[in-house]
């Protein structure tokens, strides 16, 4: 089973930001669940 991760998400993750619940961190990192970022995601970046 893979996640669909949405831009909150993922900027947590990356900035290491505490908001981020333990459980889906541990679930980004798990390497044998893959995880996908949609690319509209980076639109909202810029």
């Amino acid at each position: 089973m893979g996640y669909l991760i949405d831009t909150h998400i993922f900027l947590w993750f990356i900035s290491g930001d505490k908001k981020l619940p333990k459980g889906i961190k541990q679930k980004i990192e798990n390497i044998n669940l893959p995880c996908y970022i949609s690319i509209a995601s980076f639109g909202k970046l810029q």
